[in-house]
């Protein structure tokens, strides 16, 4: 794997089946990656992880996800981030 591909990501989703597939899929890429069911747990691995990546989903159970979007955009502009939907 190429140095300026993203090594570290966080995935933020809700549906349990949805996360252990994709942290199957990119693990076995070689990808480092933390998932979390809810916005409080997204952001905490967020504060401890420092992702190259977020995969985030909109829908969560304890926020909207744009909120969580914008928050994410105001204090970490340069982390980035692509909408599961």
């Amino acid at each position: 794997m190429a140095d300026s591909v993203s090594k570290r990501i966080v995935v933020i989703d809700d549906e349990r089946a949805i996360l252990a597939t994709l942290q199957a899929i990119l693990q076995r890429r070689g990808y480092e990656v933390e998932v979390a069911p809810n916005a409080a747990q997204g952001r905490a691995r967020i504060a401890a992880r420092a992702p190259d990546l977020v995969l985030l989903d909109l829908g969560l159970p304890d926020a909207d996800g744009l909120d969580l979007l914008k928050e994410l955009r105001d204090t970490r502009p340069a982390l980035q981030i692509i909408i599961l939907t």
